[in-house]
């Protein structure tokens, strides 16, 4: 009797000694204190172990080490690895990475700096085409954009139209 109770009691502190708790935090940026959403949070050395944020910067990742290290990153922000260092609560202030947001254009097959890329390009903001009244964003984009055909192949309702642009 005295062996199974023994047996039982080192089983029940090694569970306890290596056991894993929840953490949880929110994420903020640095320049406004305004939380950031979609936020990818991974614990280092873990494979597929982790979460995203919130829309509210929260997150939560059940049975964390507690000497394990989270890794955040998020577009147009550093990369930060974070200690956990046993805290359930572990808030995390990210800092803007300004070198690394660049003008990208999506050109026919593939994408172009803005510096680099030589042909005509044209923009077509949101306040231009929110107050046309039309009944689809194709028809609203249609005189917009200079060498763009919007084009119906059928003329059944909810039919996909073909959008063509100059080369």
């Amino acid at each position: 009797m005295k062996k199974v109770l023994f047996f039982v009691l080192a089983l029940f502190l090694t569970t306890a000694v290596m056991a894993q708790s929840r953490v949880t935090g929110k994420v903020t940026s640095s320049e406004d204190g305004s939380p950031l959403p979609f936020v990818t949070v991974l614990i280092q050395g873990e494979r597929g172990v982790g979460t995203n944020t919130d829309i509210d910067g929260n997150f939560v990742i059940e049975r964390c080490p507690a000497d394990a290290v989270l890794v955040l990153s998020y577009v147009g922000y550093t990369t930060m690895q974070v200690p956990v260092n046993g805290r359930n609560v572990v808030n995390i202030t990210m800092t803007p990475d300004a070198l690394a947001l660049e003008e990208v254009m999506v050109v026919a097959y593939g994408t172009a700096k803005k510096g680099t890329y030589t042909g005509s390009a044209a923009v077509v903001r949101s306040e231009a085409i929110k107050d046309v009244p039309t009944m689809s964003f194709e028809k609203a984009l249609s005189g917009k954009v200079a060498g763009m055909q919007i084009t119906t192949t059928s003329g059944q309702a909810g039919s996909a139209p073909n959008v063509r642009v100059r080369e």
